[in-house]
């Protein structure tokens, strides 16, 4: 039974890693791919031997539904077979690698709900600790339009480029709140179909010279034509986010989340060291 149990862990490997099956790959893949699955396996089979598993009950209807998520993956029956077959899987084995690594999961998860839950305590030492992490730079929604520069096409060539946007700025000195309009009318770049938005942009985002001009902007004002490898832009910058550093309120559950998370790990890779020997 080993033996598809280990064929199980070399296919999924083999996906998870390079997303091939195993039969596509070369004999070095192949004989890393299987070492791992065999590392795998014996963690597998030490953690199952050990009390904590014994405890835990893995409900058939929870591995009906494994066998079901992986049958879902083609197209019908005789496909599923033939590549169980194909990985030297039969159904069997199939079953008892996914009853091994939904008995595997559930004992992990009974080991961790030992570890203690995260203070309010140690979630502020973090924050304070790390308070870069939680500090938002300036941003600018910016909109835009670009007239491209190709040779090859009379009206992109650079000249006429240019002339065509120099005709929209004066037209947008006399009428700067159309700017949205022209960049779906104008605009050669993809995000005119959003009406030119290119989105809140942090510095260092953009072209050395358009993040330049873009952070020189005052609210609903226009930049001077700028000019990058996509060719000729104008920029508008709609409205301005100033830097912020995030309250603890409004981080607290995310830092839960990572310290109790980190904290479990920790935990289990201690209990693997002790106890799953």
């Amino acid at each position: 039974m080993n033996e598809g149990v280990l064929a199980y862990h070399i296919l999924r490997i083999s996906l998870e890693k390079l997303s091939k099956a195993p039969k596509d790959l070369n004999e070095e893949q192949l004989s890393q791919i299987r070492q791992q699955a065999e590392q795998t396996l014996d963690l597998e089979s030490r953690v199952l031997g050990t009390p904590e598993a014994q405890m835990v009950v893995v409900d058939i209807s929870q591995l009906d539904q494994s066998v079901a998520t992986v049958r879902a993956r083609y197209n019908n029956e005789n496909d599923f077979f033939e590549d169980l077959h194909a990985n030297h899987l039969t159904l069997d084995f199939l079953r008892s690698a996914l009853f091994r690594e939904l008995k595997f999961d559930a004992t992990m998860r009974l080991v961790s709900a030992y570890v203690p839950e995260i203070t309010e305590k140690e979630i502020e030492t973090f924050y304070q600790q790390h308070i870069e992490k939680f500090t938002r730079p300036e941003r600018r929604r910016a909109r835009q339009i670009l007239i491209t520069i190709n040779d090859k096409f009379q009206e992109n060539q650079k000249d006429s480029a240019k002339q065509r946007l120099e005709k929209i700025v004066q037209e947008l000195k006399q009428n700067p709140q159309q700017f949205i309009e022209y960049a779906k009318k104008y605009s050669e770049c993809p995000s005119a179909l959003q009406e030119g938005l290119l989105g809140d942009i942090p510095r260092h985002h953009l072209y050395p010279n358009l993040d330049a001009a873009l952070f020189e902007l005052k609210i609903n004002e226009i930049s001077e034509i700028l000019e990058s490898e996509l060719g000729l832009h104008l920029l508008l910058c709609e409205e301005i986010f100033p830097a912020q550093i995030l309250t603890l309120e409004q981080v607290s559950p995310k830092i839960r989340q990572h310290l109790q998370q980190h904290a479990r790990q920790n935990y289990q890779r201690t209990w693997l060291k002790h106890r799953a020997n």
